[in-house]
Formats: structure tokens, sequence, C-alpha cells
């Protein structure tokens, strides 16, 4: 009996360990006054003197199966919304071995603040996701724009696309998948994964999303943005 307690003890803390997220610093003075739900990242240019730090959140995880980045920012989307925050900026972010750790600030923005922070982002740029799960995640091949890339866990590319020209995505071969994107003025990035998987509070499972082309699969913006700022970014495609 106490070997089975110890068994289970063990397992405990190591997915404690595995998949964490703290409270480190809070505005005790901000009275929370409706439900939240969004969670945007802010640009590193929007300016915040005038916004309300809400609460400061630190996190990490090991980066394989159910303990991915995916399950981290569900559990940053959620606590934040918890205080009260729909807007979170990254202030640091380490990798040791496996592990990620990162820190993120959360605020509270209105519409007109998410209007301008979303006009910051880049235009027409088009950012493509390799595996986040270290232990059963693959190099995967695919193409953009007929040109071979290799994608390999934990990695992205991105493509500046042109106004009124094609981004092509393509994997698989003929019996595969492909997507179009078309460069629209002010048209806000695009972010696609070769995995699928659930983003929000209380999703904390990778699962397929019920739309998608084939194995290319959309990624939220507010996903898109905090995996480009922990991803390593492969420049020598």
């Amino acid at each position: 009996m106490k070997k089975i307690l110890v068994l289970v003890l063990f397992f405990f803390c190591a997915f404690s360990y595995a998949q964490e997220v703290k409270v480190i610093e809070q505005n005790e003075d901000y009275i929370k006054k409706e439900i939240t739900e969004k969670f945007e990242f802010i640009d590193d240019s929007f300016d915040l003197t005038n916004c309300k730090k809400i609460v400061v959140l630190e996190g990490h995880t090991i980066n394989t199966e159910k303990n991915t980045l995916v399950s981290l920012f569900n559990y940053f989307w959620k606590t934040a919304n918890d205080y009260g925050a729909n807007a979170y900026k990254i202030d640091g972010v380490e990798t040791v071995s496996d592990n990620t750790h990162v820190k993120i600030s959360t605020y509270h923005f209105d519409e007109e603040a998410f209007e301008e922070n979303f006009s910051l982002y880049p235009k027409n740029k088009v950012y493509i996701f390799g595996d986040l799960d270290l232990k059963k995640g693959k190099t995967k091949k695919i193409s953009l724009n007929k040109q071979k890339v290799e994608l390999s866990p934990l990695e992205y590319i991105s493509y500046q696309n042109d106004v009124g020209k094609y981004a092509t995505v393509s994997i698989g071969g003929l019996l595969g998948a492909k997507v179009d994107f078309y460069g629209k003025e002010e048209r806000l990035p695009v972010y696609v994964s070769l995995n699928g998987f659930r983003i929000g509070p209380g999703n904390n499972h990778e699962i397929s999303l019920s739309f998608n082309t084939g194995r290319i699969y959309p990624v939220d913006k507010n996903f898109g943005q905090f995996l480009i700022n922990i991803l390593i970014e492969d420049n020598n495609q």
C-alpha cells in the first residue's frame, strides 16, 4: 500500500513539475468587472504607458505529450481571464534542455486598444509551425511556393507575401493538402500548423481541429503570436 501511495505521489509531483503556472505579481487595486474571454498578444511597439497591468504569470513546459506549449498557453489564458486580463505581453523566454520557461505580463484592453494593437502587426506574413512535441514529433517536409522545406519540432518558418500574390503551402504530394493565401492590403498575418490542436481555456489536450485542409491546420493569431516569440525560426530554408 505504501509503495502504491509513493508511486501516486511521484507521478502527481512529476506532472505538477511538467506543467505549472504561477502568479508572481498581481495588481491588488484592479477589480474585475466583467467576464473576460479574449487573450490577445500585445505587439512590442504598442505603448502600454496608460494601460493597467493586471497580473504577471510564469510557467514552464517539458514539450512532450500533453505537456506542450499548447497546454501552457491554455493555462496562461485561463488564469489571466480569471483575474480579468484579456491581453498579454511576453517578458522573457528561457529554454533549458527540453524545458521551456515563459514569463508574461497581462493587461485589460478595450476594443479601441485592440484595434490599435492589431494595426501594429506585420501585414501579409505567413507563419508555418512544425511539431510541438519533442517525443512524438517528427521533421515534416512541405512545399512553400514549390520550394521544398523541412521543419523540425519546435521550429517555424515565415514568408513575406506580396499584395496581389499567392503564397502556396502544400504537404504530402498529389494526395496531400494545399492551401493558397492571397496577399491583400493591410491583411493580418496567417498562421498554420502541420498538426492540429485546440486552443482556449479548458482545452488542455492536443486534438485535430474540426475544420482543416487535409494536414494543414489553421492557428488562431493569439497562439500564433505566442509561438513565433518562443520557437526557433529556421532561416536556412
